[in-house]
C-alpha cells in the first residue's frame, strides 16, 4: 500500500477515474432493470393465480364450530368440573358447547313463526317394527337399530335430503321446555343425512343431523304400545353396559295431529355440535307414574340412579334463531 502511494502520489489519476464512472453506472442501471422486471413478473403471476386458482371455502355461518364426536368424560352433575356448566372447557372437542346455536331451548309462544310445513313422513320401503339393541350407557338408555332402513320422506328445512333413523334415547326430565314448563321426560329420535355416509361424518356438517323430540306427560294411563315396549326394555336393564334386545316401530311414537316446532340447534351433550335440525312434537305421549319411575331408576356410572342428577341439559339462549311451527 505504501509502495503504490509512492508511485501515484496518493491521488487517483483523473483519466482513470473518468474511465471507471461510466462502467459503474451501467452495472447499476442493468441491476435496476432486472429487479424491476422481476417485480413486474411477480405481480403478473400473482394476478393470474388469484384469477385462476379456486378460493378457500367461505366460513359456514350456520356452523361456526366443527367438533368431532368426543369421548371426553362428562357429567350431568351441575356442580362437577365436567358438568353442563363447564362442558365447553373439557377439551377442544367440546368447545361447541359454548356456541350460539345450542340446544335445548324454551319453546315460547312469542318466539314462534307460523309456516305451512308438511308432516314428517318416512318412505314405505320398510314396514313393521325394527329390531335393535337397548343399552345402559351409564347416563341413560340408548336403543340402536340393527339397520338404517327407516328413512325420512319429508322433513322440514332439509332440502329433500334423506335422513336415516339410527338410534333413540331419553332424557329425564325433559330437555325442551314449552312456555317455561318442563315435563317428566323426553324421547329423542336421532337421524343422520345419508349423503354423508356415516353419522360420524354427518355430525361435522351443518345439515348433518335431524332429531325428533317427543315429550312424555305423566297420566293415569299409558296407551302407546311402542313407548310401553321401550320402557319395559329399560326396566330389564341392570348396571351400566348391560343390554337387551328390543323391537318397536318408532313411527308409532309420532303423534302427527298436534303438529310440531322446528329450529336449528345442536346435540344436547358433548360435543354439542351445531349440526341438528330439531323437530319437537307438540302433542305429548301420556304415560303412567310407574313408567316414569322406571326411567328414573336406571343405574348410572356415578353411582345410584338417574334420580340423583337426571340427564338433562338446561335450556340455552335462543340468540335470535327463528323457531317455526306448522300449526298456529
Amino acid at each position: 500500500m505504501s509502495v503504490r502511494k509512492g508511485i501515484d502520489g496518493g491521488k487517483d489519476d483523473p483519466a482513470r477515474t473518468a474511465a471507471k464512472e461510466p462502467r459503474m453506472s451501467g452495472r447499476v442501471k442493468k441491476a435496476l432493470f432486472v429487479l424491476g422486471a422481476l417485480v413486474i413478473a411477480g405481480i403478473i403471476i400473482a394476478i393470474i393465480c388469484i384469477a385462476v386458482l379456486p378460493s378457500s371455502p367461505a366460513k359456514d355461518e350456520d356452523n361456526p364450530f366443527l367438533c368431532a364426536i368426543s369421548k371426553d368424560p362428562f357429567s350431568y352433575n351441575h356442580d362437577a368440573f365436567n358438568g353442563p356448566l363447564y362442558w365447553k372447557n373439557i377439551s377442544k372437542n367440546t368447545r361447541c358447547c359454548g356456541g350460539t346455536h345450542q340446544s335445548p331451548i324454551d319453546l315460547l309462544r312469542k318466539d314462534l313463526t307460523c309456516r305451512q310445513l308438511s308432516n314428517i313422513t318416512y318412505n314405505t320401503d320398510r314396514q313393521g317394527a325394527l329390531p335393535g339393541t337397548l343399552k345402559n350407557n351409564g347416563q341413560g338408555a340408548t336403543l340402536s337399530f340393527s339397520s338404517e332402513d327407516l328413512v325420512t320422506d319429508d322433513f322440514p328445512f332439509t332440502n329433500g335430503d334423506d335422513f336415516a333413523l339410527i338410534s333413540m334415547h331419553f332424557h329425564e326430565p325433559s330437555e325442551h321446555h314449552i312456555n317455561g314448563t318442563f315435563r317428566p321426560a323426553e324421547l329423542h329420535l336421532v337421524h343422520y343425512n345419508r349423503k354423508y355416509g356415516t353419522i360420524q361424518e354427518a355430525v361435522h356438517r351443518h345439515d348433518g343431523l335431524a332429531v325428533i323430540g317427543i315429550i312424555l306427560e305423566q297420566d293415569n294411563v299409558s296407551t302407546n304400545a311402542a313407548l310401553n315396549t321401550l320402557i319395559d326394555g329399560i326396566g330389564q336393564l341392570g348396571s351400566p353396559q348391560s343390554k337387551v334386545n328390543v323391537t318397536i316401530d318408532p313411527r308409532d311414537l309420532l303423534l302427527q295431529s298436534g303438529g310440531y316446532y322446528t329450529y336449528k340447534g345442536s346435540l344436547t351433550n358433548p360435543p354439542c355440535s351445531e349440526s341438528v335440525r330439531w323437530v319437537v312434537m307438540k302433542n305429548a305421549i301420556h304415560t303412567t307414574e310407574a313408567n316414569v319411575l322406571i326411567l328414573k331408576s336406571l343405574e348410572v356410572l356415578e353411582g345410584g340412579t338417574l334420580t340423583k342428577y337426571g340427564n338433562e341439559r338446561h335450556v340455552q339462549p335462543l340468540n335470535g334463531r327463528p323457531v317455526y311451527t306448522n300449526t298456529c
